[in-house]
């Protein structure tokens, strides 16, 4: 979140005229762009302000190796890689920022997979794709635009073959 943050304070990195005009900053005020986690707005605050709006998606292990272990000398390794995702929900009450809210994400999230990557431990990170708008009309007039990232993360578990003593 805060590689978001700095790429969209800078007016430099920003291809969109319409998404340079709402830059980030630090100070939450009607009209700049808000980076924060989904959990930590409520959908009305849309309508305020422009939003990029990150979550966790859902995440699913997928065993490596034979039963998932390796045994040597006294000790097992369990191997699982971790396949998970993310939303990135780029919101505003006009259509045509929250698409370009989203494409100047996307584009971002393309142009430095490699660096995040290797910054967040990862084995793999891409942008698997920008959504349709998605409009809730009933409650605000906020447009939706999701963009999802994929990754993969791998985890060993070292056990000693030692049981615990019982108390």
């Amino acid at each position: 979140m805060e590689a978001l943050r700095s790429h969209f304070s800078r007016s430099e990195n920003i291809i969109s005229p319409i998404v340079r005009a709402s830059l980030y900053d630090d100070q939450i005020r009607r009209g700049r762009l808000r980076i924060d986690t989904a959990l930590r707005i409520r959908p009305e605050e849309a309508e305020e302000y422009p939003a990029v709006l990150v979550s966790r998606g859902e995440w699913s292990a997928a065993p490596r190796g034979l039963n998932n272990m390796q045994v040597s000398a006294n000790q097992w390794d369990y191997f699982t890689v971790w396949k998970g995702s993310h939303n990135i929900i780029c919101a505003s009450t006009v259509l045509s920022e929250a698409e370009e809210l989203a494409y100047e994400t996307a584009r971002f999230l393309v142009a430095f997979s490699k660096p995040i990557a290797d910054r967040c431990g990862l084995g793999s990170f891409f942008v698997a794709g920008i959504g349709a708008p998605q409009i809730d009309s009933q409650r605000y007039e906020v447009v939706f635009v999701p963009v999802s990232v994929v990754y993969t993360v791998e985890e060993v578990i070292r056990l000693t073959q030692e049981m615990p003593e019982e108390p």
